[in-house]
């Protein structure tokens, strides 16, 4: 059983994920532990899975789901989580707005007893830098506002696209999701 698993999802991410996938096993090899990288490609059309695939050829620890077509982040993310062999499940945005580095903050939080640990990108520390453009972030701090303020109290930042999960937490929580797929293919 793998130590960490660290779920992609991607949808015509092929510009974006490899320099991605660089900095994750740049992190991540050098610690000496079981690891499993998963890519869920969600019906891309693009390069996606074809660039995903020759990373699984020079590294046997990275995995590619493919998904016949685009059912959304949301049935990715399940898909992966499922999926996934780790003890402890990090769930990662493919554009790499949150420094695969966070990991350590939330591997913390779990080691101190959560289940569940959130990234935040509101609430501001001079170790990271969110790497989004302007628009993105006038956005989703537009759509962060509101949801705190209308659905979910207490959390600084729910969308943030970089979770860490223990096995148990993400076997729960992602097995009660139900998601009906998105039926249109893009071609």
């Amino acid at each position: 059983m793998s130590i960490i698993s660290i779920i992609i999802p991607a949808y015509n991410e092929g510009s974006r994920l490899p320099a991605y996938l660089s900095k994750i096993l740049a992190y991540i090899e050098p610690q000496d532990i079981s690891y499993e990288i998963i890519v869920v490609d969600d019906g891309s059309i693009d390069a996606t899975a074809e660039i995903v695939t020759k990373i699984t050829e020079a590294n046997s620890c990275v995995k590619l789901i493919q998904l016949p077509h685009n059912q959304g982040k949301g049935y990715a993310v399940r898909t992966g989580m499922l999926q996934a062999s780790g003890t402890l499940r990090l769930f990662a945005d493919a554009d790499g707005a949150t420094p695969i580095t966070e990991l350590k903050q939330l591997r913390k939080a779990i080691d101190t007893g959560a289940d569940i640990a959130i990234a935040s990108r509101a609430l501001r520390s001079d170790s990271c830098k969110v790497q989004a453009r302007l628009h993105r972030k006038v956005i989703g701090s537009v759509f962060n506002f509101i949801v705190r303020t209308i659905a979910v109290r207490g959390l600084s930042d729910t969308q943030c696209g970089f979770k860490l999960f223990t096995a148990e937490s993400a076997t729960a929580v992602f097995s009660l999701q139900s998601i009906n797929p998105n039926p249109q293919t893009f071609t």
